[in-house]
């Protein structure tokens, strides 16, 4: 009986000791993650933008994909052409230091998916980068957001490339 209890005891124990630091680490990523989105979602993203793919990729103790964490992505189609000013317009109310490349024309001898400018920002823990692409002449601009850690995790993926390369 004794035994049993004592058995019954490690293992409750055990459970604890495992848990409480894994609900830990799991709050405090959630909450990273929802300061990037957070961060994200002051963009002034126009209202006639159609949002058509959205990756979020949150904060883990350990990242298993090649991609950092947390990141995030997201790409519209914007129904128009744009120019520089409606780029600064979009990246403005982050209160980032934006650097702006480009003028959002496409080269008249260009063909297919053609960047044509781009915004560019850090903050304290990501950098941002906004990119504006034209599918063809005359047709509406499409917009990727990218925001990545400054500093990411090592990731399992990370671990396979490093040992590869050496």
């Amino acid at each position: 009986m004794r035994k049993s209890l004592a058995v019954g005891t490690t293992i409750v124990v055990g459970i604890v000791v495992v848990a409480v630091p894994i609900s830990i680490f799991s709050a405090r990523d959630a909450q990273v993650t929802s300061e990037m989105v957070e961060s994200a979602d002051k963009l002034e993203i126009p209202a006639e933008w159609r949002l058509v793919k959205e990756i979020i990729r949150p904060e883990r103790l350990v990242c298993i994909d090649t991609n950092p964490c947390p990141s995030m992505s997201r790409r519209w189609e914007t129904g128009a052409e744009l120019g520089v000013a409606d780029l600064q317009q979009v990246v403005e109310p982050t209160d980032l230091d934006w650097v702006i490349d480009g003028d959002c024309t496409r080269s008249p001898t260009g063909g297919g998916l053609a960047f044509v400018c781009d915004g560019r920002a850090r903050s304290s823990d990501y950098r941002w980068a906004v990119r504006v692409f034209s599918p063809g002449a005359g047709e509406s601009h499409q917009v990727v957001l990218e925001v990545r850690p400054l500093h990411p995790r090592v990731t399992l993926g990370s671990l396979r490339s490093s040992q590869s390369r050496g």
